[in-house]
This record gives C-alpha cells, sequence and structure tokens, in this order.
C-alpha cells in the first residue's frame, strides 16, 4: 500500500511516517516503479506495536533501544524481556493509581447522587 493509505490505517500522520523512517522506528521500504515506497501488513501490525509501547509511557529513545537489541537477533532475547517486563510493572503501578482515583470518583458520584434523591 502507499503512503496515504498506510497513513489512515495506522492513524500516524505522513509526516509522522516520514519521521519515524527517519529515525529507524520503521524501516524504510522497498519502492514501486514510480519511486513511492510500499507498506505491508506487517508494517500496520510494527506500528500497532510502536503505538502499544508509546502508550504504555515508553519514550521513543527506550523504543529505538529494544528496536536495535531486536535488530541482534535472539541473543538479546533476555535483555528485551526484562525491558518488557520493567515496563508492564511500570503499567501495572500505574493500573493500580488509575483504580485507586477512579474508585475516588465513584465514591463522590455516589455520594451526589444520594445527595440528590
Amino acid at each position: 500500500m502507499k503512503i496515504g493509505e498506510f497513513s489512515k490505517t495506522t492513524g500516524l500522520s505522513i509526516y509522522t511516517i516520514h519521521y519515524y523512517e527517519k529515525i529507524g522506528l520503521i524501516k524504510k521500504n522497498s519502492k514501486d516503479k514510480s519511486g513511492h515506497r510500499e507498506y505491508s501488513q506487517y508494517d500496520i501490525e510494527w506500528v500497532q506495536f510502536i503505538a502499544c509501547l508509546k502508550a504504555t509511557g515508553m519514550t521513543l529513545a527506550q523504543i529505538l533501544h529494544f528496536i536495535a537489541l531486536r535488530e541482534k537477533g535472539d541473543s538479546t532475547i533476555h535483555e528485551r524481556l526484562s525491558i518488557m517486563m520493567e515496563q508492564r510493572k511500570r503499567l501495572v503501578e500505574k493500573v493500580s493509581v488509575l483504580n485507586d482515583h477512579l474508585g475516588h470518583i465513584n465514591y463522590k458520584i455516589k455520594k451526589f447522587n444520594k445527595l440528590l434523591k
């Protein structure tokens, strides 16, 4: 698929796609006869993974480090697992805090609803 369709499918702007290619988050793909880059289902899934990592709070620098390890192959599996486990730990802590906040909000909603009755 061409960059416009890839942009629509992934939700990334064309500018962001070019930026991600420039810094190495997305590999520059082969070009068709007219010089336009072609993107595949794999590229869509890769961008979804990057979006997932970003949504969990990983920085682009951390994601680039993870990608560099991935490119080195299976010898880096332990380090990549460690990175994912640490990110999971941070995310679990964040979810716990959010659940606590949700509990406070739910308490206030119940209290206000009682006052309205």
